[in-house]
């Protein structure tokens, strides 16, 4: 996390991190190296094993121009089984975007949802180690939001 945020702020800047679960300390470690990027992060399933948290929700919306965000892990709305309902919460919420983890694969698709509206759903993948390395870069421009997914050191 440290090094994409590094690269990022070489080439144009960051303007807000969203960490999706599972890396708590890592992601203090970055809030605490860049205090000044407004920051956000939601619980994991190996957040609440490991490192409880009381003050760490397990979801959030997040609000940016003109986008409405639910974040979440995932783990709890059995997201490696099936996106639906994780992807109709985010509808019941008013979101626009899912942004979701648990699965460690990076993904960006448009799901129709049980309310009649689609939402958009974007899992980073995993910064970590043990699969191959992404992170995922939003972008809005001009009233639209763009996906890319970067890699680590590469």
């Amino acid at each position: 996390m440290l090094q994409a945020v590094k690269t990022h702020l070489e080439h144009g800047g960051v303007d807000m991190l969203i960490h999706l679960g599972d890396g708590y300390r890592d992601f203090m470690a970055l809030t605490t190296r860049y205090p000044d990027i407004p920051a956000h992060m939601v619980k994991g399933n190996w957040d609440e094993s490991f490192m409880p948290e009381p003050l760490l929700p397990k979801e959030k919306i997040v609000e940016a121009e003109g986008f409405t965000f639910l974040l979440m892990h995932g783990h709890t709305r059995g997201v490696k089984r099936d996106l639906q309902q994780a992807a109709d919460t985010a509808a019941r919420c008013g979101a626009d975007v899912l942004l979701y983890g648990h699965t460690h694969l990076a993904v960006d698709q448009k799901m129709d949802t049980g309310f009649g509206k689609t939402v958009r759903t974007i899992n980073p993948g995993t910064v970590g180690s043990g699969y191959k390395p992404t992170y995922a870069l939003l972008e809005i421009v001009s009233g639209q939001l763009l996906c890319g997914f970067g890699r680590p050191n590469g």
